[in-house]
């Protein structure tokens, strides 16, 4: 069997990828609306810094020239938004 026959198309509940193969854990996770209460506060000091270069990186990768639009829709506290914010509109 070849690696692209052998993959799952659809999973349902929590997936664990070992390979090429998916491997279904059955039941779905109920969602809670607690489960992070409270954490947020320690996020910030608790993660990593990113690296001073990061910034310089970025706009020279990405070719960031002070125009175009910044929209960050990702989850965390937005101190990359923030270093990032003086390269847009």
């Amino acid at each position: 069997m070849s690696p692209a026959s052998d993959r799952s198309s659809y999973v349902t509940g929590a997936t664990i990828a070992v390979g090429y193969r998916i491997a279904s854990i059955t039941g779905a996770v109920p969602y809670d609306p607690t489960i992070y209460l409270g954490s947020a506060a320690h996020y910030r000091y608790g993660r990593p810094a990113y690296s001073p270069e990061l910034e310089a990186v970025l706009t020279h990768e990405a070719g960031l020239d002070g125009t175009g639009r910044l929209l960050d829709a990702g989850c965390g506290s937005g101190v990359l938004t923030i270093r990032l914010a003086h390269l847009f509109e």
